[in-house]
């Protein structure tokens, strides 16, 4: 589906548009501001857009097609190419603003081509914060007549900030972890913690790459960002520091927790070993008494009368001594 939004730049009237106007041969001059939203695309809607810009590098439609190619949908890992033309970047938002079963967040490609006057994003999965940045258009006008910069700064704002609930469920769920570690832990509890170890390190992974690709931006590496609208990105680049330092904690805290659990059931173990120990100890001797007079041999105390109660006594008094030592030497 392809949604179009122009205005003029400098302008508050926004007007959103359909395919109609990139099939329109008198195209738009460079007074105008578009934005070109391809959300999961058919292949004629890609070669409309394709045809229409003109200017798109293989290797970039390659990139773009990416998670089209692979079964799975794997996005290519955020990164940033300046073109003759154009500027491409690549980012890897939330598909869903919440956890998998496995702890780890599920990520997409957006890809976003940046022209002096028109930003297409191209996406095949739905992501979070383009949405919300359509209706916030709809509702407010002169965003878009800001300028394809400014355009470019609030897909990037709202796609970061996608992954704020995702990093506040890592912390609520390793708090949880951590309570039950102590209380109650069991072996589940160790494959959610690997779990978790892994969902970390790949969202580090992708913030770690976005986190260079705005860098470049604000570096001016881009020749479609003027220089007094390099700072937009500072925001975002801010929050994609702050968003890596929590997960580095969250990395420690889960390094921590696996060490905490693999103590608690070195220590169960431990009581385990020391309660049967003990039971070990008592039983021993009884063992002993009983094994000498089940032998087949004929001893004066077998003739007693009384030698069978005296044994049954022997017994249960090894039996309530020895509970009783362990049990004050806090043993048992």
């Amino acid at each position: 589906m392809i949604h179009v939004f122009l205005a003029k730049k400098g302008s508050s009237d926004c007007a959103i548009a359909s395919r109609k106007v990139l099939e329109d041969p008198d195209r738009p001059d460079q007074s105008w501001v578009i934005w070109i939203d391809l959300d999961h695309p058919e292949p004629d809607e890609e070669e409309l857009v394709i045809d229409w810009l003109n200017i798109l590098h293989p290797l970039t439609l390659e990139d773009i097609r990416m998670p089209k190619r692979h079964e799975n949908g794997m996005p290519h890992l955020p990164k940033l190419e300046d073109f003759e033309d154009y500027t491409f970047l690549v980012l890897n938002p939330l598909r869903e603003a919440s956890l998998d079963s496995t702890g780890s967040a599920t990520c997409t490609q957006l890809s976003c081509i940046v022209t002096d006057n028109v930003l297409v994003t191209w996406h095949y999965n739905p992501v979070v914060g383009i949405d919300a940045l359509k209706q916030r258009i709809v509702r407010q006008g002169p965003l878009v007549g800001k300028g394809v910069d400014t355009l470019l700064q609030k897909v990037l704002d709202e796609s970061v900030e996608g992954f704020i609930p995702i990093i506040d469920q890592v912390e609520e769920n390793l708090d949880n972890l951590e309570e039950i570690i102590f209380s109650k832990p069991e072996p589940r509890t160790l494959e959610k913690l690997m779990g978790y170890k892994r969902g970390i390190q790949g969202l580090r992974r992708t913030l770690q790459h976005e986190r260079d690709a705005v860098s470049r931006l604000m570096r001016g590496e881009s020749s479609r960002i003027g220089r007094g609208d390099q700072v937009q990105f500072r925001d975002v680049h801010d929050h994609l520091l702050g968003f890596l330092e929590v997960l580095e904690t969250n990395r420690e805290m889960v390094s921590d927790l696996v060490q905490i659990y693999l103590a608690c059931d070195s220590q169960r173990l431990n009581e385990v070993m020391r309660v049967l120990t003990g039971l070990s100890t008592l039983v021993l001797p009884m063992g002993l008494i009983t094994g000498i007079y089940g032998m087949n041999v004929k001893m004066p105390e077998t003739e007693w009368e009384y030698g069978y109660p005296m044994v049954l006594l022997i017994l249960v008094s090894i039996a309530v001594g020895g509970f009783s030592y362990l049990k004050w030497r806090k043993w048992l």
